[in-house]
Formats: structure tokens, sequence, C-alpha cells
């Protein structure tokens, strides 16, 4: 598993059934794996105007022990707990 990715490259580590959400200065990722669906949370490492969405380094804060019952939940799940 990866601790730093970019925008453009979390659609290649990741399923193409995984939710990609860009919110703010977070990357939210749910994802099917074979425990059931995971979340991974990612936040920029560079000031959101230094570099185009696609370029914008993020570093994983938050990789959910957690499984949730799809990938809905997950992202509601991840709202709550950045406070949005």
């Amino acid at each position: 598993m990866t601790t730093q990715t970019t925008l453009e490259n979390a659609y290649s580590l990741y399923p193409a059934t995984a939710s990609i959400v860009p919110f703010k200065s977070w990357l939210i990722i749910a994802y099917q794996s074979y425990k059931g669906v995971n979340l991974h949370i990612f936040e920029t490492v560079e000031s959101l105007d230094e570099f185009s969405k696609e370029e914008r380094r993020f570093n994983l804060i938050i990789d959910s022990e957690e499984t949730f019952q799809d990938q809905g939940h997950a992202v509601k799940w991840a709202f709550e707990t950045l406070g949005a």
C-alpha cells in the first residue's frame, strides 16, 4: 500500500469500481477488498494553489480498520470524521 499519491496516480492504484472523491484538501477513497469495503483518506502536502489538482501530492492520514457495508457508507463516515 502506498502512503503518498497524486489524484492522477490514485486512479491507477485503486480498482475501477473505487469511489475516489477529492474534497477540499483531502482525497477520500472507498474501495472493495477481500474483507469488504475499506477506506483511505489522504491529505494534501502542498499548498492548494501551488499545483493543479492532478499534480498535487497527498499523504495517507487514515487507513480505516473498519469495513463498511458499501462505498456510500464509507464516504459518509469519512465526511463525518473530517467534520464536513
